[in-house]
């Protein structure tokens, strides 16, 4: 069973990174049907604007940061992982989530201003949580 689970794993964990992109790619059509529609100019609330870009940044990154892990899975499958190809895969695999936690770092005071205008407490808390767990 073990033996199964070797020769399959570069399949499984394809699959994984392709469900994986659908969070992103849902975020990026999201963002470009508001503005194709028009609700981003109806909004009064000016601090939205960065959060919606500061996340399509960050969505943008992560969808770059997949396509990399897919050439390190690609390396494992042929059992090249130990190579120049792998150690550059994973420096530019680190940078990319170094980049994305800087991004979510940023728009943390617009996230405490949505959370202060709505009452929400537990936003700033999320958002904490998810910019300390990138690299833990």
């Amino acid at each position: 069973m073990f033996n199964l689970l070797g020769k399959y794993s570069p399949v499984l964990l394809k699959i994984a990174i392709f469900f994986l992109a659908l969070p992103a790619l849902f975020i990026i059509g999201f963002l470009v049907y508001n503005i194709i529609t028009g609700v981003l100019t109806t909004i009064s609330m000016w601090y939205l604007y960065p959060i919606y870009g500061f996340v399509s940044m960050a969505a943008i990154v992560f969808i770059f940061a997949l396509w990399t892990s897919y050439q390190i899975v690609l390396l494992v499958g042929k059992n090249n992982f130990k190579s120049d190809q792998g150690y550059t895969g994973c420096h530019q695999l680190m940078t990319r989530l170094f980049l994305i936690d800087v991004l979510f770092f940023v728009q943390m005071p617009f996230w405490f201003m949505v959370a202060d205008g709505e009452d929400a407490p537990g936003l700033i808390i999320l958002m904490a949580y998810i910019t300390g767990s990138i690299f833990t």
